[in-house]
């Protein structure tokens, strides 16, 4: 409940499936996907991070599992961009962003 009544952004923090034992790092961003315009409502997209941009950190999706996230802080907010590459391009500079602050540091895992 709490994750709905944050303002529209990209945010960082940890990330964990029912069935695991460990945190994880992720990004995640509370939005209206304004650069596809394809729904409405707010949605809740969370990028669980895995060792390396080209590594996942799961070998399949967990659409439908429990997902509990513990919100460390704020990146910016949802802008709409002009194309899937600005986009993509945007996506890598938050993962980066998200990286840093969570290996300060500063914010710990749950």
């Amino acid at each position: 409940a709490f994750l709905s009544t944050l303002p529209l952004g990209v945010y960082f923090g940890w990330a964990k499936l029912k069935r695991d034992v460990e945190w994880r790092e992720c990004v995640l961003n509370v939005g209206k996907r304004p650069t596809f315009v394809d729904g409405d409502g707010t949605t809740i997209e969370v990028h669980v991070m895995g060792t390396s941009d080209l590594k996942p950190q799961y070998d399949t999706d967990f659409y439908g599992e429990e997902m509990t996230v513990d919100v460390c802080g704020f990146i910016r907010p949802e802008i709409r961009f002009e194309s899937l590459h600005e986009l993509v391009g945007r996506i890598k500079t938050d993962i980066g962003l998200a990286r840093n602050a969570l290996a300060s540091g500063a914010h710990a895992a749950p």
